[in-house]
C-alpha cells in the first residue's frame, strides 16, 4: 500500500521522475505503437501533438470506446499490438475504466502502458485507476507541456520494463 501511495504522489505531483526522464533515449528510437482515445477533438489533438513531440511516430486515434475496441480487434487480426494506450475516463460506448479491464484481460495487450486522462482527479478515482493497472494519470484540463512530461515518464517506465 505504501508503494501505491508513493507512486500516486509522484503521479500527482510530477516529482521524482526527472532522473529517469533524462536517461530516456529519444522515443523515435523506440518502436512504439500508440492509441489515443478521447471524445473531445481538442484533447485528442493535444495528446496526439504531445506524442509526436515525444518522438512517437505511430499514433492511432479513436473518438470513443467503440473505436478503441475496433482498433484493438484490428491490431489482433494483423498480429500487431499497442505499446501505449492513452484513454479518456468518460467516453461514449465504453468508458476508460472498462477499456482498462479489457486491455489487461487481453494477453496480447496486457503489458501495454496505459495513461488515463480525466477531470476525475480525486484520490479515490486515481487509486481506482491505478489498481486496475493504469501506468499514469493526467488530469484535465490538458496542457501539452504537462502531457509531454507524463508521456516521457511513461516512456521511461516502458524502457525499464524491457
Amino acid at each position: 500500500m505504501k508503494q501505491l501511495l508513493n507512486h500516486l504522489t509522484r503521479l500527482l505531483t510530477g516529482k521524482g521522475d526527472a532522473e529517469k526522464q533524462a536517461a530516456l533515449p529519444p522515443a523515435a528510437a523506440l518502436p512504439i505503437r500508440a492509441l489515443v482515445a478521447d471524445d473531445h477533438f481538442v484533447f485528442r489533438n493535444i495528446v496526439f501533438n504531445a506524442m509526436k513531440a515525444c518522438g512517437i511516430s505511430h499514433v492511432d486515434v479513436a473518438k470513443d470506446g467503440k473505436e478503441v475496441r475496433e482498433a484493438m480487434d484490428l491490431a489482433l487480426a494483423n498480429q500487431q499490438t499497442y505499446d501505449l494506450f492513452v484513454l479518456d475516463w468518460h467516453m461514449p460506448f465504453f468508458e476508460g475504466p472498462e477499456l482498462v479491464d479489457t486491455i489487461r484481460q487481453t494477453p496480447h495487450f496486457a503489458k501495454s502502458a496505459i495513461v488515463m486522462i480525466s477531470a476525475e482527479s480525486g484520490l479515490q478515482e486515481v487509486t481506482s485507476a491505478m489498481k486496475k493497472g493504469v501506468t499514469n494519470f493526467i488530469t484535465k484540463p490538458l496542457a501539452q507541456a504537462e502531457v509531454e512530461k507524463k508521456l516521457r515518464a511513461v516512456l521511461a517506465w516502458m524502457e525499464q520494463q524491457k
